[in-house]
Formats: C-alpha cells, structure tokens, sequence
C-alpha cells in the first residue's frame, strides 16, 4: 500500500493520536514545571552542543528534585530539504532524532524511567511561521521540552 500521498495526512492524525495519549495522561490539575525548555540545533544536525548540553542538565537538576509525572520531549525542524551529505534521510527523520537525543539525555542525567517520556517528531510540518530567514529557519531546528508535575495534594 503505497502512503506517500497521504504522509501529510496520516502525520496529522498521528500528531492528534499523540496529544490525546498525552493529554488522557494529565489532569487538569497537572501543571508544568516551567515554561518550556527550547533546545536549539545545527542545520541538518540532532548532536546536542556544549551549550545546548548545559542547558539540558539544569533541567535535569530540575527535574530530579520534583516529582515528575510526565516528560514531553517534542523535536521540530526547518523546511530545507535535506540532501545526500547528511546523516538524516528526511526532516521528519531528523525531528524524531533530536527528540529522542534530547530524551535519552535527560533520562540518564535524571534516571528517570522511559515511560515517563513521551517523545515526537514533527518534521516540517508544525513550523514557527517565520521569514525563510537565518533567524527564523534557526527558530525551528529545536527541540521543546515540557516537564508536567502531578496535581498538589494540598
């Protein structure tokens, strides 16, 4: 069965399928820890750089002194196409790969489980619409990272 007409479609009913998942998970009493942590990345590229990589253990000292319910881990990319010099055969190849770099990450610094990430990528399809510019192609080679803490008890 060939999809290759339907990869915008079925991208779309996956990206719901996953907010559902996430969403049946959480209250409405969950909340964030903080706004969300955006991890930025090279062109064509899901290595997590030293700066980048400081970033992520701040979150994950973060992280260790909360008690998480749920990590959102949620990779992005810009709209050039990707050519044969590069490691990744497509963009939503390359999303996926951030997201999950970024997660296994933050799982080995917090030792938190692997069921408490859920983690996605979206490729080109979700892009900040901004200008073909540096700037705004730069604002979409990130990952996003959500952090949800259980309801208060209080």
């Amino acid at each position: 069965m060939k999809l290759n007409g339907h990869l915008p479609k079925v991208r779309v009913i996956l990206t719901a399928l996953l907010l559902l998942l996430v969403s049946s998970s959480l209250s409405q009493a969950d909340k964030l820890l903080a706004e969300p942590t955006l991890v930025h990345f090279e062109t064509a590229s899901a290595k997590l750089s030293a700066q980048e990589l400081s970033k992520l253990k701040r979150l994950a000292k973060q992280i260790k002194q909360q008690p998480v319910k749920l990590i959102l881990v949620e990779g992005y990319c810009d709209r050039r196409r990707i050519v044969n010099d590069y490691e990744y055969v497509n963009n939503q190849q390359l999303s996926q790969a951030r997201a999950y770099n970024v997660a296994v990450f933050l799982q080995n610094e917090t030792g938190l489980a692997a069921n408490k990430f859920v983690r996605y990528g979206y490729g080109a399809s979700t892009m900040i619409p901004r200008s073909g510019n540096k700037t705004g192609l730069g604002a979409n080679r990130r990952v996003e990272v959500r952090v949800f803490l259980p309801e208060d008890d209080s």
